[in-house]
């Protein structure tokens, strides 16, 4: 490369194509409230749609679930959040386990 570029008037660099990266997700905090609910704060990229799964073990053959109250969600905003109140209308009830795993898939790619 270098003799190229001595060979050539050693020009300055040109800039080609430039890109701004711009994740698609970014996990902003997560609390446990008054009432006992865990809320995950995060952003993500508006458009981009993403489900929400969970699983009370990481360990065996136990398969991840789809988190209920939210479900597959295209993002509208940057800001996003789920809470989990350990229902059936959420994760399907409190945690045999103890635990709760999440995990985050967008566009169908965890």
């Amino acid at each position: 490369m270098y003799d190229l570029w001595a060979t050539n008037g050693m020009c300055p660099p040109t800039l080609i194509q430039e890109i701004t990266w711009l994740p698609i997700f970014e996990l902003k905090r997560v609390q446990l409230t008054p009432q006992g609910k865990v809320q995950t704060h995060f952003r993500s990229r508006p458009g981009v749609t993403h489900t929400i799964e969970y699983m009370d073990s990481l360990g065996g053959t136990a398969d991840w679930e789809e988190f209920a109250n939210n479900g597959s969600v295209t993002a509208t905003n940057t800001a996003s959040l789920f809470e989990d109140d350990f229902t059936a209308n959420t994760s399907g009830g409190p945690s045999a386990t103890g635990a709760r795993f999440y995990r985050f898939k967008f566009d169908g790619m965890p």
